[in-house]
């Protein structure tokens, strides 16, 4: 049963790796394929951007396989909303869109699609896999050991694949490989689901039929993420996250945090404390482990001779 969520993390691995690699690489980079030529402030605003969502988006994502539709069917969202999403990124290198606004717009839009459907993906494929054993069975452990290696699988065979397109023949066609590979996961884990994870992932009694219209919403808000980049209207909401304002949400949010411990019984502040301290230290661990698709990739780019 757990193969089944190996391809769909190889195809998630892929289809989120690739874009936070090639998004700098793409626009910053020289070469025979350089992309819009955007500047490295410009483009890791755009990547910072959308590694943020891309870890934000689960919370509702979480919630809406909880509440509505299940965790199979917020998966299979999430799937075809990533593979869309790089159908999406793919195009936007074709023709004058290669190297225009509107293709630029387009591959913004995208890249919310691919956001939104990660949000939709990310946390129900990881219950699913905890879905498979009862509380306190001992496989479950090393169930989730060869889950996250399936990940790191498929991020490693990716670079070789989409990486290769991306540099050897154009970006649009690596972004287009990564579609792929999550198709393929989505078919061989359709093919193979009623026979190992019938009883998997099912909705609360009742619920379930909305699925189809977060497809339809999530496509909906990607184009007007799209529109609004054309028109400005991301740039200008961008400009206004000054330091000032970035301090006076961390200390909106560190309230909100003290507050939520204070009105906990007396026993159970200590461990909520705990859990907002683990989660602090989170936050700064995955900003530096996002440096590799950005700093890191620019410094490479830039300091490495591989001929």
């Amino acid at each position: 049963m757990l193969q089944l969520s190996v391809p769909a993390a190889d195809g998630t691995s892929e289809s989120r790796t690739i874009p936070l690699a090639e998004i700098t690489a793409m626009t910053v980079g020289p070469g025979a394929n350089p992309g819009p030529g955007w500047t490295k402030k410009t483009a890791s605003t755009l990547y910072g951007w959308y590694t943020g969502l891309a870890y934000l988006f689960p919370i509702f994502g979480g919630i809406i396989a909880d509440k509505l539709i299940g965790t199979h069917r917020s998966m299979v969202v999430g799937g075809l909303l990533i593979a869309i999403g790089h159908v999406v990124l793919g195009a936007s290198g074709f023709g004058p869109l290669a190297h225009s606004d509107l293709g630029m717009s387009v591959f913004v839009a995208g890249l919310a699609i691919i956001v939104l459907g990660t949000g939709h993906f990310k946390p129900s494929v990881s219950v699913m896999v905890g879905q498979l054993y009862k509380q306190g069975d001992p496989r479950r452990d090393g169930a989730f050991t060869i889950f996250y290696m399936g990940i790191n699988l498929g991020a490693f065979l990716c670079a070789f694949v989409c990486g290769t397109l991306g540099e050897k023949v154009g970006w649009h066609w690596g972004f287009g490989a990564a579609a792929v590979g999550m198709i393929a996961g989505l078919v061989l884990y359709t093919i193979l689901r009623p026979k190992y994870l019938a009883d998997i992932g099912l909705p609360p009694d009742g619920r379930g039929a909305s699925a189809p219209l977060f497809v339809v919403a999530s496509l909906i808000l990607g184009a007007l993420c799209g529109l609004a980049y054309h028109y400005g209207f991301l740039n200008a909401f961008s400009d206004l996250l000054s330091p000032l304002v970035v301090a006076v949400l961390a200390a909106v949010v560190l309230g909100l945090v003290v507050w939520f411990v204070s009105i906990q019984r007396p026993e159970d502040r200590g461990p909520t404390a705990s859990i907002f301290l683990f989660m602090a230290f989170n936050v700064f661990f995955w900003m530096a482990f996002e440096q590799a698709g950005s700093s890191i990739n620019v410094f490479t780019e830039q300091n490495t001779n591989r001929t």
